[in-house]
């Protein structure tokens, strides 16, 4: 039987997953895809806690598969891969420019910075179709973190605001975007209200 999630720790099933996948000298990458995939089929909401490969590793070294010294050496490794991938200049020059030198959302020249509609942590990718410029401000509520705005409804209201302005400005920009992109808002008693902007999967003939 289905349930919601009512913990943050990790199913005594999901540990067991990790396990034998390791055992198998699987990637991270592939033991947190069969993870989700366990914890989205287990899921009544359409919105559940994504387990990323950099918890899978912290996991594996809770559990004792691998030693600290494993642990630091694989989170250095990839901060550095990351933050390679992401300061790709050409892609930000290309955005900023795109969008006129200023925040697209109440037009500020200040304090601008390069955003990722899809998070980049999940993407691993630059892509013009998947940034935007925003001020450091609307930059916070979309992220939705440490947001300026400290009341919960405002704050979610704000940030749904945004999100719906930046899914129209990208289809202005790309003729087919909404063929590709979507904004989605779900709603749960346990995640409460999540929305954002994410890919179509493209089902196989």
């Amino acid at each position: 039987m289905k349930d919601k999630f009512g913990k943050i720790g990790w199913y005594e099933e999901e540990i067991e997953i990790v396990k034998r996948m390791f055992c198998e000298n699987k990637s991270y990458e592939e033991i947190a895809e069969v993870v989700n995939q366990w914890r989205k089929e287990r899921c009544t909401t359409n919105y559940f806690p994504y387990r990323s490969s950099r918890a899978v590793i912290f996991q594996a070294n809770i559990i004792g598969l691998i030693s600290d010294e494993e642990l630091k050496e694989w989170d250095t490794k990839n901060k550095k891969d990351r933050i390679k991938k992401r300061n790709n200049k050409k892609i930000k020059e290309k955005v900023l420019i795109r969008d006129n030198n200023e925040c697209v959302i109440c037009k500020s020249v200040e304090n601008l910075e390069f955003a990722h509609i899809i998070s980049f942590y999940n993407s691993k990718e630059n892509k013009e179709e998947e940034a935007i410029t925003l001020c450091s401000k609307h930059h916070k509520i979309f992220d939705g973190i440490k947001s300026p705005i400290k009341d919960y409804v405002e704050r979610t209201n704000e940030k749904i605001k945004i999100t719906k302005l930046i899914f129209d400005k990208m289809c202005s920009y790309f003729k087919k975007y909404s063929d590709d992109y979507e904004f989605y808002l779900n709603q749960s008693s346990y995640c409460g209200v999540h929305c954002g902007i994410k890919r179509i999967k493209v089902k196989p003939n």
